[in-house]
């Protein structure tokens, strides 16, 4: 299954690589998409680590970690739709949904860090750390999901980038709400909730789009006629679409219930 992926050390170099195009419809809808989910799971988070009572926390727990990890894998989802190469694009169905699994455990560990009231510097990084390594394991095993009549060469230095960047904005966006208190002090609203979302999804974005750009696509008499388009590549639509549209009636749902949810907590 993964013939078709090489690694380009620093120094070496391609010739006749093929060009990719995005369709900047879609670009936008990927980073709004990221967002939403980041913002519904820090909604969660900060509602939890406000009160200890809050009533059903471990069900919380996932369901914002569902939020935050389906919010990434559809950035993602959307983010290689949007991309269009010369030749054909296949993508692997179940590789694509596998490529789920590890963002989902990243994000249940970030959202268990923030949402505890003992959060501290090495908790937040560690958090960080974890949820950047989600991301990219979601990415390289989604991009190994993918199939075209080309090899895929991973240049290292930027694919180590990408996962650079992830880690730092996510450790910010880990932090947000005490970098905020801390200049603003308490009464800073939902602010801390508006800019960890906004970093949290230009962090999955970012890392996306810098590793789109880490892989190079090479076409040999090797792989002429490798891939053979089939119906299978229509089930990965017909499974993603659902899968975005539901996580878009989840973020109605959450917001909607966990206030409620709160406030009972709270004259409990």
């Amino acid at each position: 299954m993964l013939e078709h992926i090489r690694i380009l050390l620093p120094g070496q170099t391609l010739s006749s690589t093929m060009e990719g195009q995005y369709n900047l419809n879609l670009v936008p809808l990927s980073l709004m998409l990221s967002i939403v989910g980041s913002y519904v799971a820090l909604e969660i988070a900060y509602k939890l680590r406000k009160s200890e009572r809050f009533d059903e926390r471990s069900k919380w727990l996932w369901t914002g970690a569902v939020a935050l990890g389906v919010g990434a894998w559809s950035m993602h989802f959307v983010g290689m739709n949007a991309f269009k190469l010369p030749e054909p694009i296949y993508y692997n169905p179940w590789v694509t949904l596998l490529s789920l699994a590890p963002v989902i455990l990243a994000s249940r560990l970030a959202i268990g860090i923030i949402s505890s009231k003992n959060q501290s510097v090495i908790t937040t990084l560690s958090g960080g750390v974890l949820f950047g390594a989600g991301i990219g394991v979601m990415h390289y095993v989604g991009m190994a999901g993918m199939l075209t009549n080309a090899y895929m060469y991973f240049r290292v230095e930027i694919v180590l980038l990408s996962v650079l960047i992830v880690v730092i904005l996510a450790t910010i966006a880990l932090s947000s709400r005490q970098i905020i208190d801390a200049v603003l002090g308490k009464q800073s609203g939902m602010l801390p909730i508006f800019l960890g979302a906004v970093l949290m999804g230009g962090a999955i974005a970012s890392m996306h789009f810098i590793a789109m750009k880490a892989t190079l696509y090479y076409a040999d008499e090797t792989c002429a006629d490798w891939v053979q388009l089939s119906d299978d590549s229509s089930i990965v639509l017909s499974l993603g679409m659902p899968i975005v549209s539901i996580l878009l009636g989840l973020m109605v749902v959450v917001v909607a219930e966990i206030s409620p949810k709160a406030r009972a907590t709270k004259t409990a």
